[in-house]
């Protein structure tokens, strides 16, 4: 479904471009907001790239990774899925959701991050023989644990 364009509006905004234009004026973005939020997300980055680091030294490289498999929420899924699903909110939905300004997006924000909290608590509870890859993945999950309080968010601890 596309967008229809009112060019009122467009009209609007170019007018206003060649206004700044013949002032020299920069276009200045807004600040980014929840500047807490995005802290703990690149922090969260780097504790998933110490578990892949972890698991790599203690021979659970990618197509080991693949083949450690547990049930997860009725169907089976491998510790490879869990880990890139993480790593994926991460890197693309969390930012997204924080850059989208829309009404719920922090909620959906922690939503996201009780499903990869809970994926990760199950998956260090699988990793009995691997202490040093349990380690590194309760760190994670600890971290995910302590998603900070915003303004517009009145989320249950996790």
């Amino acid at each position: 479904m596309q967008t229809k364009y009112s060019w009122g509006r467009v009209l609007n905004a170019f007018w206003r471009a060649l206004q700044m234009t013949m002032r020299g004026q920069t276009y200045t973005p807004p600040a980014a907001t929840h500047p807490e939020l995005r802290a703990w997300i690149e922090r969260a980055k780097e504790l998933v790239q110490d578990v892949f680091q972890a698991a790599d030294a203690n021979g659970l490289d990618e197509s080991a990774r693949k083949q450690r498999s547990l049930p997860l929420e009725g169907r089976p899924m491998t510790m490879q899925t869990i880990l890139a699903a993480v790593q994926h909110n991460l890197a693309r939905e969390y930012p997204s959701l924080l850059d989208s300004g829309l009404e719920h997006s922090i909620l959906t924000l922690v939503a996201f991050n009780m499903n990869d909290h809970y994926r990760l608590t199950k998956l260090a509870e699988s990793l009995d023989d691997t202490t040093s890859v349990q380690s590194a993945v309760r760190n994670l999950d600890t971290h995910l644990a302590s998603m900070p309080q915003t303004g517009q968010n009145n989320r249950p601890q996790l």
